[in-house]
């Protein structure tokens, strides 16, 4: 099998455009855009270069129903984890220097960012469900959202114009200015951590 790429998925896709209205066709766009999304969004960024379409997934798409129950949550939470396992380990020592300063300088904001890599929505949309000053800070909460879609689906995160993006004293203040509530979500995504 030769090498695939998410340029050559989407072009791919771009064809099945013109068809539609042939049942077949429309199953074969429903299973390149599934593999288009796993790849793009999913996809691990360690084990190859991230445009590059994982071959076992190609195999596993043409059983639509294997490819949804795929765990697909798992991957993405390993991921996560791995990226940011490898950024902090990276950072360690330029954290634990700006900790140092940090603790003579309360004022002292030069924390620089962290990257993480892989799907991290689930996180942000963590932070905003049990701690209101982070959804008050940084996104809103849509009241006319469907309740048969996931929780994440509800939240809309604000934008931030690229000069004015928020600071880490922001962060620190939207954790801060309210207190943790204990949400069913956490204690349900922490007691099957554990288990």
């Amino acid at each position: 099998m030769s090498t695939v790429t998410l340029v050559d998925l989407r072009a791919r896709i771009d064809e099945y455009q013109e068809e539609a209205g042939v049942d077949e066709v429309d199953q074969e766009k429903i299973k390149l855009a599934s593999l288009y999304f796993a790849s793009a969004v999913l996809g691990p960024r360690r084990k190859r270069k991230k445009e590059v379409v994982d071959p076992d997934w190609m195999r596993l798409v043409d059983d639509i129903n294997s490819f949804n129950t795929y765990p697909w949550g798992r991957l993405a939470y390993e991921e996560v984890l791995f990226g940011l396992r490898k950024d902090l380990r990276a950072r360690f020592e330029e954290f634990t220097t700006l900790a140092k300063k940090r603790k003579r300088d309360p004022k002292f904001s030069g924390f620089g960012s962290l990257h993480l890599s892989g799907f991290v929505q689930p996180l942000q949309i963590l932070a905003y469900e049990i701690y209101n000053g982070v959804a008050e800070a940084f996104a809103t909460r849509r009241e006319d959202a469907d309740v048969s879609l996931p929780r994440m689906c509800h939240w809309v995160t604000r934008k931030w114009h690229k000069n004015h993006a928020p600071s880490h004293s922001d962060v620190v203040a939207a954790f801060s200015s309210s207190p943790y509530e204990k949400d069913p979500l956490l204690h349900n995504c922490t007691s099957a951590a554990t288990v």
